[in-house]
């Protein structure tokens, strides 16, 4: 289904979720980083290996299917996408800074499933943390300079597509912007979706996050065992 006519040039938790249904909607299959953890996944090992080695990929190939692509991965390649399909649309998801970093903090950064996560989605996981937790926000700790960046990225994006190719949207900004933009019909009686709020994630992974922190606990109960064990046969 490449060219992509849509690229989404945001950062992950910034509405690309409801971005995602709101484009399914209007008829776009859409490419998006949740897909990596849907049932069944999508292989996200060629975006690990691309952030990992500095290569590109072949868009064409890794989007089959898709004419639209929007949050992380995708939106790491933002420009060097945007240039490969000249015809296409750039739609920039913004939000508050500071609840941007809350809600990462609270999803992305604040669980460890490795020790549960479900095989089907292991790949998926190394994905976000070889790209995400210690690529792209590898300084997340630091909350002023995080801000700065994700800030920068919004910046150099507005900089660098041609107005008349760029959306700035929010998720809060509704259908009218976006169906305008695309040059499509605003759908009626239909209200904009909000999808895959901190409470939908944690919802989907609090469960393996608790048993990874059982699982976690219980090993070091172990090993701890072991050592009381070893000095008392001393």
């Amino acid at each position: 289904m490449a060219p992509l006519k849509i690229i989404g040039a945001g950062y992950g938790r910034t509405g690309t979720s409801s971005l995602r249904k709101a484009l399914e909607s209007l008829g776009y299959s859409t490419h998006h980083g949740k897909l990596f953890f849907e049932n069944p996944p999508v292989d996200p090992e060629v975006f690990t290996n691309a952030y990992s080695t500095g290569s590109l990929p072949k868009w064409d190939d890794v989007f089959e299917g898709y004419d639209a692509a929007i949050d992380w991965p995708a939106s790491l390649w933002w420009k060097e996408i945007m240039e490969y399909y000249p015809d296409s649309k750039v739609i920039l998801t913004v939000r508050d800074p500071k609840d941007w970093y809350n809600s990462v903090k609270s999803t992305l950064i604040d669980f460890d499933l490795d020790a549960s996560t479900p095989e089907q989605y292991r790949p998926g996981k190394q994905y976000l943390r070889t790209v995400i937790q210690n690529g792209i926000l590898a300084n997340f700790d630091d909350e002023e300079a995080t801000i700065k960046q994700f800030q920068e990225h919004v910046a150099r994006v507005q900089e660098t597509v041609p107005r008349d190719r760029l959306l700035v949207f929010r998720a809060t900004d509704g259908w009218e912007p976006l169906c305008r933009f695309l040059g499509v019909d605003t759908p009626k009686d239909t209200p904009f979706p909000y999808e895959y709020t901190r409470k939908d994630f944690n919802a989907q992974w609090r469960p393996h996050h608790q048993e990874a922190l059982k699982t976690k606990m219980g090993t070091e109960i172990e090993i701890c065992s072991g050592m009381v064990t070893s000095l008392q046969q001393v």
